[in-house]
């Protein structure tokens, strides 16, 4: 999973990069070039970033149940992650209330 993770965000990285063609078309309009629909791809990296959030929130689950403290210490511990699940899960409202304010969908 890390593996993944890391190969997305250095592919996410290279993506933005390198979106217009040439490179320096981003900040020089005048040039000769063109480039993505920055809105597509955009959504494109939203929606993989919540799945991999979504992913490495549920990771250490089993290893929370399977540790050595009382019950109620693992209910707060699961407590704590469904608040992260609970932030994880209202992004991709946000991201679409984003691009609808924007008019880009």
């Amino acid at each position: 999973m890390g593996a993944f993770i890391i190969a997305w965000g250095i592919s996410s990285n290279l993506i933005n990069i390198f979106q217009c063609w040439p490179v320096s078309f981003q900040w020089d309009p005048s040039e000769p070039g063109n480039c993505l629909d920055y809105a597509k791809s955009s959504l494109v990296f939203s929606i993989f970033n919540v799945l991999t959030d979504f992913v490495i929130l549920g990771l250490p689950m089993p290893l929370v149940w399977a540790l050595n403290v009382s019950k109620s210490k693992k209910l707060a511990l699961t407590a704590t992650f469904a608040a992260g699940f609970l932030y994880v899960a209202t992004t991709p409202f946000t991201v679409l209330l984003v691009f609808d304010a924007l008019s880009v969908l």
